[in-house]
């Protein structure tokens, strides 16, 4: 019998996160993104000192399963709970006072969070994707990628909604 398809566009956490449980699982995976690496929002940019996040300061989660996830991540030493109060408002306004929780900071490279979760899904960088249709991808470039069982699209809305015009119901949804 052959292997079920999955392409996914983004290869931010969430896309990673189905990437690497659909391969986990015996699919074979295509994942698409438009950087140069693997991140999304947690993509960084190395530099002569070390590197420096380019997204998301640190990672939040307000519930289960995701919370368990990260603290499975401080004891493999990927990450630490951020300590403190933070001041939160609007300027000319009033400020508040909150404590952190369920915040964690990164203490390795936060994209290799995101390769580790790829798993044995296949990344493809600098793949901008124009449009997503049922079972196929349509790339800037004009490829079309297809034949999939399934299509995933875990990008941001503001992004996604232009890539789904093919599909009017769920772009009147989103749009």
């Amino acid at each position: 019998m052959a292997r079920l398809r999955a392409g996914i566009v983004g290869a931010g956490i969430a896309g990673a996160s189905c990437a690497g449980t659909l391969a986990a699982a015996g699919w074979e995976v295509d994942v698409f993104d438009k950087a140069r690496g693997a991140g999304g929002r947690l993509s960084t940019r190395r530099l002569e000192q070390g590197w420096a996040t380019m997204g998301s300061p640190f990672i939040s989660a307000k519930r289960d399963p995701f919370r368990s996830q990260l603290r499975d991540w401080v004891r493999q030493g990927w990450l630490a709970p951020v300590r403190g109060d933070v001041l939160f408002g609007r300027a000319n306004k009033s400020w508040a006072r909150a404590q952190l929780q369920n915040h964690y900071t990164p203490l390795i490279e936060p994209s290799q969070i995101v390769r580790q979760l790829l798993g044995n899904a296949r990344l493809h960088t600098e793949s901008r994707v124009a449009t997503i249709q049922p079972r196929t991808i349509i790339l800037e470039n004009g490829q079309t990628r297809g034949d999939y069982d399934c299509v995933i699209c875990s990008v941001p809305v503001p992004q996604a909604v232009p890539l789904l015009v093919a599909l009017p119901r769920l772009h009147e949804r989103l749009g």
